[in-house]
């Protein structure tokens, strides 16, 4: 436990304390704008992420569905496509894998895919994602306002023309009055939901694949992950890409504000305190983790920290590890033969989220 002078803020490093922090929404708040006045409004402001019980409870309960494993299975052969069409065009002649520019175009494709949302337009949306993690915090959002203009057409056509997906159902429960915290749902209320949905499944979940590959290369496990793909051992994938996750999360840290006068890390801390929590330095605890600075991509249990606990454990965490294991199995398929990692290209940029921006991936052999 310590304070950070230049943040302003408590950070605390051990897996009980950030766990403490992701769960107990009583004495912790996600609620970051509550007595601000003066910004600029944004979809993100309107989301889950940063909302406590009962708005954030209700919000999730309206996506739940989709996003649950049940109904996943039945996307799986569709994101296994998405992955196959795009895998070859990334394949360059020089003997490198694109692995980045993969992993964007397939994480937006299939959370396009999610949403129902035109593929031909996932650069354009891509690069409005782009613009928003890139903020400094969230009190310093780019306007956007075309992104919003556009999502704001999008679902004005999703009216005259309704299908049968997440977004005529976020759509039917506005008209039937649906109600958060309290409130009527308003349509502010659904691009901010659609928004977030956006940015979460079009940007983790690409850092999080670059940086399991990374660590799968660094570490030398790809033969033992062909292996497991000859033997068609998802539960053995599931478990190295559960390593991956805990080994270097997309979202390092995560911030709360204390709602009363509380005791963690070993200080009291007053009521109004920022309080940052590390997930990096949690998922290396050795009171958790057996050997926690062992990349293992056997270890069970692993009850890493990169998705939260609690009330605000990722909704979209079910469908980033398949899109992972998928798009892993695809380039095991797709390329036999050894592959190096040069360290000196890895590149990251601190926003909202730790993004993986620079890797390069060689054939050898």
């Amino acid at each position: 436990m310590r304070f950070d002078e230049q943040a302003g803020c408590w950070e605390v490093f051990s897996y009980a304390d950030v766990e403490q922090l992701t769960a107990d929404t009583q004495r912790f708040s996600r609620d970051y704008l509550a007595g601000t006045t003066g910004l600029p409004w944004h979809p993100a402001l309107d989301a889950m992420w940063a909302a406590d019980p009962p708005r954030h409870t209700q919000l999730r309960q309206l996506a739940a569905t989709p996003f649950s494993p049940a109904t996943l299975r039945g996307l799986e052969d569709d994101i296994r496509a998405i992955a196959a069409e795009l895998l070859p065009q990334r394949l360059a002649t020089d003997a490198t894998i694109d692995v980045l520019g993969f992993a964007r175009s397939y994480s937006n494709r299939v959370i396009c895919r999610m949403l129902d949302l035109p593929l031909e337009d996932d650069e354009r949306i891509a690069g409005w994602v782009e613009e928003q993690i890139r903020a400094p915090s969230v009190f310093e959002l780019p306007r956007q306002t075309a992104m919003i203009r556009y999502f704001s057409e999008f679902l004005r056509e999703r009216r005259r023309n309704p299908r049968n997906g997440l977004v005529d159902s976020l759509l039917a429960a506005q008209d039937s009055g649906y109600e958060v915290a309290g409130k009527p749902m308003t349509l502010q209320t659904v691009l901010g939901y659609l928004w977030t949905l956006l940015v979460a499944g079009s940007e983790t979940t690409p850092t999080s694949l670059g940086n399991a590959l990374i660590a799968f290369i660094a570490g030398g496990h790809l033969e033992a992950l062909r292996e497991l793909r000859r033997r068609d051992d998802v539960r053995g994938t599931d478990r190295a890409i559960a390593e991956a996750l805990r080994w270097n999360p997309a979202f390092p840290a995560v911030t709360v504000i204390a709602n009363e006068k509380v005791a963690i890390g070993g200080a009291l801390i007053d009521a109004g305190s920022w309080v940052k929590g590390w997930i990096s330095a949690a998922n290396r605890d050795p009171l958790k983790f057996a050997d926690p600075q062992v990349f293992d991509i056997g270890r069970e249990p692993n009850r890493h920290l990169s998705f939260s606990v609690g009330p605000h454990h990722c909704l979209g965490a079910p469908l980033a590890r398949l899109e992972i294991r998928v798009a892993v199995e695809t380039i095991l398929d797709a390329v036999p033969q050894p592959v190096e990692l040069d360290q000196e290209s890895l590149r990251y940029s601190l926003g909202l989220v730790n993004s993986l921006c620079s890797a390069t991936f060689r054939l050898s052999g």
